[in-house]
């Protein structure tokens, strides 16, 4: 029989890069306004940077690969118990996980429609079936026709809160219908990669609802947006039990979370000032943008992150080209039911100022 290199199931994945700017002398660059990657506009607080900068010294050494710090953090701050926490790369490298670890050929999970796509690819890769139901208006999840959907071989059923790329946060009555609803032995992942927007604009603790469910549950949480460290790759995860938490340590591989990483995110954690003034600027930019958007004819959705998506009202290829002109990098996209669309990072006001008179100018007849 031949063998056939790479597995078919691997094969016929679509090649998905994230969208980037090449660093051929691995030195950022600062000519282009990034506000198509959701990362945050300001750099780690002092005491982040100087945390990382002490940890320089030590990367000789292999870290701590059981983040022994951020464990012992997170567990005081977040009520939890320590064996029930888990780590990775990122909360991207988590949400795969998770498809490793309950989905098999043939299982079904529901998710929202759009949504972060790391989960659905951890899926096809386990030949797993995805159910796609369609986010609401305002770009939330349909929690209500997610749990219609359940069928014998569900598997997992997925909730993003606030959604990427929508922004739709989930309320509090939402989060307790999947908690209950969702059977017991169906796992309930709520990825909660912009949960500290969320919590800043008044959004339900996902956390304390979970922990009432009568089931199995993750949350996974990331320090890319709100800390700053988006090049750092630190996530984090809660899951109901010490068993599903192992689960984790056991598919991940050696020291995925690196030193450096380790003290930047356990100071960032601790800043919080720094943190809530990052927060509320946010908030700031993020209506400018919103408001800027309706006044060109654009129908912004409701959100509680770090971006916002609004409808377009024209095909969006000649305004994308004429940022990208302008050096301005935002994301087009686009869904079933939605037409076009472009997502925006929120960035500084200088961005923003920036982002809306080169939109004005384009609308102008001016390219």
């Amino acid at each position: 029989m031949p063998r056939i290199i790479p597995r078919p199931h691997i094969h016929d994945l679509t090649l998905a890069v994230p969208p980037s700017i090449p660093e051929p002398d691995a030195v950022l660059s600062t000519s282009t306004r990034r506000l198509n990657l959701n990362e945050a506009p300001i750099p780690p607080s002092p005491k982040t940077l100087a945390a990382m900068t002490q940890a320089l010294t030590d990367v000789s050494k292999y870290p701590d690969h059981n983040c022994t710090a951020l464990s012992q953090m997170l567990s005081g701050k977040l009520g939890v118990p320590e064996d029930r926490l888990f780590f990775g790369g990122g909360s991207g490298e988590l949400l795969q996980a998770a498809a490793f670890i309950a989905v098999g050929p043939g299982d079904e999970v529901v998710v929202p429609v759009p949504t972060f796509p790391n989960f659905g690819n951890g899926v096809q890769l386990a030949n797993g079936q995805a159910i796609g139901i369609p986010v609401n208006a305002q770009g939330e999840n349909d929690v209500r026709g997610m749990v219609d959907a359940i069928t014998p071989n569900t598997q997992v059923v997925y909730a993003c809160t606030p959604n990427n790329p929508t922004g739709g946060l989930s309320s509090r009555d939402d989060i307790v219908y999947l908690a209950k609803s969702v059977p017991s032995d169906v796992l309930l992942l709520v990825d909660e990669a912009y949960q500290e927007f969320a919590a800043f604009d008044g959004g339900p603790d996902c956390l304390q609802i979970l922990s009432e469910r009568d089931g199995l549950w993750i949350s996974t949480r990331t320090f890319s947006k709100a800390y700053s460290l988006a090049g750092m790759r630190v996530g984090y995860g809660v899951a109901s039990s010490t068993e599903l938490a192992q689960a984790f340590w056991k598919v991940r591989g050696n020291f995925t979370v690196n030193r450096v990483a380790i003290a930047g995110a356990h100071a960032a954690y601790m800043d919080i000032e720094y943190q809530q003034a990052y927060l509320a600027e946010n908030a700031r930019q993020r209506t400018r943008i919103s408001d800027g958007l309706k006044k060109f004819g654009f129908d912004p959705y409701p959100t509680s992150a770090n971006f916002v998506t609004a409808k377009s009202p024209e095909p969006t290829d000649a305004l994308m080209a004429h940022l990208l002109a302008q050096n301005i990098m935002i994301q087009a996209l686009t869904w079933p039911g939605a037409g076009p669309c472009l997502r925006v990072s929120v960035g500084s006001n200088d961005d923003t100022n920036a982002l809306l008179s080169a939109i004005e100018t384009f609308l102008n007849g001016n390219p």
